[in-house]
């Protein structure tokens, strides 16, 4: 069994752990972003949505290269699934792992 120890010094116990960082998902408002092979991942039912779809594909193009982006791209590369990352910044987690100025 693990734990997370919180602020307060409060530990919980815990079997799986899921960080969830609340963050709203961008939608995009193109041709296309509608189509049923378009997914965002919100939820489990999501995540089922796009393992389903993983297990025909052969490629994969992931928007955003934060946490999310980069997990989504790593569990495709698992499924020997060809990854491309798009993302507007020049580095991946650049908006949350690089200071400004």
């Amino acid at each position: 069994m693990r734990e997370v120890a919180l602020a307060d010094g409060e530990k919980i116990r815990y079997d799986r752990l899921l960080l969830a960082t609340g963050a709203e998902p961008v939608r995009l408002s193109i041709p296309g972003a509608n189509l049923p092979q378009v997914h965002t991942l919100r939820s489990l039912a999501d995540c089922r949505a796009i393992i389903a779809r993983a297990k025909t594909a052969r490629s994969a193009v992931v928007l955003g290269a934060s946490f999310i982006g980069l997990e989504v791209a790593a569990a495709l590369r698992a499924r020997e699934i060809e990854v491309h990352v798009v993302a507007p910044e020049k580095r991946p987690m650049e908006r949350i792992l690089v200071a400004d100025g």
